[in-house]
């Protein structure tokens, strides 16, 4: 290939790249809806729940190592979002609330982690931090 070739093939790379990197707005917006789903469980104190009941403890573990989580973080962090803290918490919450709780993030999870996981997959490689 002639080096004049060579360079174009570089810029339509590099182009077609920042396409692909670019946020999707239709995409934000509809993770922005399902992050509200989430902050509107988010209404005890969580490491109380870790701290004081160890079968949530061992439910939530693998809630969070689940891969709809591990993706879910991942699209978060591209569209450098973040949950929202809400304005009452539960800081003493029963075991019972706190299995709740768990139980409401798993049904969001099945609602919505297909998708979350589709769009984790289609994201860039996040950008290495020298």
């Amino acid at each position: 290939m002639k080096p004049a070739g060579l360079l174009i093939g570089a810029v339509l790379a590099a182009v077609s790249g920042a396409a692909n990197a670019a946020p999707d707005p239709v995409a934000r917006t509809r993770v922005v809806e399902i992050l509200t789903e989430f902050d509107a469980i988010s209404v005890i104190d969580l490491g109380n729940c870790d701290h004081e009941y160890p079968a949530f403890s061992k439910a939530y573990e693998a809630l969070v190592d689940s891969p709809d989580s591990v993706a879910m973080k991942r699209v978060l962090d591209h569209f450098e979002l973040k949950p929202e803290a809400p304005a009452n918490v539960e800081h003493n919450p029963s075991a019972d609330q706190c299995l709740a709780v768990l139980d409401k993030a798993k049904a969001l999870f099945e609602r919505h982690g297909d998708y979350i996981q589709k769009l984790a997959a289609s994201l860039p490689p996040p950008a290495s931090v020298d």
